[in-house]
């Protein structure tokens, strides 16, 4: 879209000195709806929520100009896909004004400028992009505001807080559109067949409360002269050791291509269910087929968001006995490892993360270096934890918990409280206590695995 809306342009701005640039129009436009045509039957965009903004920022300035010249008898703005959802991936990945929660190469900031869905909203009539619109920009300060100014679309937002974006295999869980005291929960499967802008992050989740992500992606780095080769996937952002994933053994998860080399189809995992209730948001992600199979022979994420502040993970790896698994976890707040539970202190408060397993476990502290290859780039540690335990047998279960405490002694309680019992049949049973309540969360054993009740 970038490229052909470019391209398109100026072809129409020389059309009267050389009428044979009606090709490079017309192939512009062919090229552009193909774009269109593989973003997801919800809205969702597999290179991630900056990139579908930067496509869709640029077609503006070729659609507008080419609707007009052809009396509105070509127009880009009717693609089914961009009347659907123009704004729904965006929208749901939003969480204050200025930020949105980004997975793989996307950033933290806001999605373009105020002028892109001026435009979106009023080609669209889109209530929820005049809505993303007026909350991201407020009365807007760009100058093509003037050009493309506010539509007189009402806004308004979805009925359905949290979304399965079916296509791509992302998944958001959150009770509240705006207020940042509500937990939103983001996490991803999906195939790993994209080695631009893709990263091996099958499995990966994000737990944000009060303006920062406690449970976090590390980002991408800056674009380096290497990190679009083969050794991208040695980089931490982009690399599974750089995700809030399991590892049995050290195993790390592969992409569908490498440099040099044909095509390998089917890497990569699948949201098996995703249920959004008032109360409780639920996915089961099945992300085994992202790793090479020789460690990890089996893996279903389980993760609850309890509204509007508890986050439960279950995990159940299959590995040989005695295997050594991991369950990483990287935060953009301070971690300190205590005796049986991590505390995440923010700058808004603070959160605990609570391992809870059957068999012994420790935590871990690790960290990656990173340094891209760029002059005037400082080298930084990016620091982590794990959860590490060894495989009693051929089936592994660790919970966590991830919750806002107000201090140590609140998350020590709660630790001390927690415990995951399973009964004859293989049915899993998660316990702890907080705020003086007993939270409880079962899930039922069958044929492929466990499922929550």
């Amino acid at each position: 879209a970038c490229c052909n809306a470019g391209i398109g342009t100026a072809s129409l701005a020389l059309l009267t000195e050389d009428p044979e640039l009606l090709d490079v129009v017309a192939e512009s436009v062919n090229r552009i709806n193909r774009q269109f045509d593989e973003i997801g039957i919800d809205g969702g965009w597999q290179e991630g929520c900056g990139y579908y903004r930067k496509g869709i920022h640029a077609v503006n300035f070729f659609t507008d100009p080419l609707k007009r010249l052809t009396g509105g008898s070509i127009d880009l703005y009717k693609h089914p896909k961009i009347q659907a959802n123009p704004v729904t991936f965006l929208l749901y990945f939003m969480v204050t004004p200025e930020r949105l929660i980004p997975f793989e190469d996307s950033g933290y900031g806001r999605a373009g400028t105020s002028h892109i869905w001026n435009k979106l909203a009023g080609e669209t009539h889109s209530p929820e992009t005049a809505w993303f619109r007026n909350y991201m920009w407020g009365e807007g300060r760009d100058i093509f505001d003037i050009i493309w100014p506010r539509a007189s679309v009402k806004p308004a937002l979805p009925d359905e807080t949290s979304k399965h974006f079916r296509t791509i295999d992302w998944a958001v869980m959150r009770s509240d559109f705006t207020d940042p005291e509500h937990v939103v929960v983001t996490c991803k499967a999906g195939m790993h067949d994209d080695p631009h802008h893709g990263h091996l992050d099958c499995g990966h989740f994000i737990v944000y409360w009060r303006n920062q992500e406690y449970i976090a992606d590390i980002g991408s780095p800056p674009y380096d002269e290497l990190y679009f080769d083969e050794v991208r996937w040695e980089y931490p952002q982009a690399s599974a050791a750089g995700h809030n994933v399991v590892f049995v053994n050290g195993e790390l998860q592969i992409p569908a291509k490498h440099k040099d080399q044909p095509w390998q189809e089917g890497f990569g995992g699948r949201i098996l269910e995703f249920r959004a209730g008032k109360n409780r948001d639920y996915t089961l992600m099945d992300p085994s087929g992202a790793y090479p199979g020789k460690e990890l022979k089996g893996w279903r994420r389980h993760i609850v968001l309890d509204k509007p502040h508890i986050t439960v993970v279950l995990d159940e790896i299959k590995s040989a006995p005695g295997a050594e698994i991991e369950a990483r976890f990287h935060s953009n707040a301070a971690i300190d490892v205590e005796d049986g539970y991590v505390f995440l202190g923010g700058d808004e408060g603070a959160m605990a993360l609570i391992p809870v397993a059957d068999s012994g476990f420790i935590l871990r502290e690790g960290k990656h270096a990173s340094l891209p290859v760029i002059e005037g780039e400082r080298f930084q540690w990016i620091p982590y934890v794990g959860t590490v335990l060894r495989a009693q047998n051929d089936r592994t279960v660790v919970c966590s918990v991830v919750l806002p405490v107000d201090g140590r002694d609140d998350a020590e309680s709660v630790s001390e409280s927690a415990s995951v019992s399973a009964d004859g049949d293989g049915n899993i049973t998660l316990v702890f206590r907080h705020d003086g309540k007993e939270h409880r969360y079962e899930f039922a054993q069958n044929a492929d695995g466990l499922v929550l009740k």
